[in-house]
């Protein structure tokens, strides 16, 4: 979501300047680089919180550690998305550049 937000926003910004593919790669990666380091940091913060969670054995560990895993597992696929997202969002906004 912090992503397509972003690139959103740089797109209607942008919108009379984009004619060509070169111009939507540009907005794109202008985009994706305005917003991975806030992605990243989120993402990261999240898995280190959960990292104690993981290998502590302790009171309510048993407990705690079913529920952190599928958060820990999601965090390190939406490590993926920051790369799937800006490029299936570039692809759609070639698409529909005249030909």
């Amino acid at each position: 979501v912090l992503i397509t937000t972003y690139l959103d926003d740089v797109f209607k910004a942008r919108a009379k300047d984009i004619k060509t593919r070169k111009d939507v790669v540009e907005a794109t990666v202008h985009a994706g680089l305005g917003r991975i380091r806030p992605a990243f940091l989120t993402t990261i913060t999240t898995i280190v919180a959960l990292m104690p969670i993981m290998f502590l054995k302790g009171t309510g560990a048993e407990i705690m550690k079913p529920m952190a895993i599928p958060s820990l597992g999601g965090m390190f696929i939406e490590m993926i998305t920051w790369f799937i997202v800006p490029c299936l969002y570039s692809w759609r906004e070639e698409r529909r550049l005249p030909k």
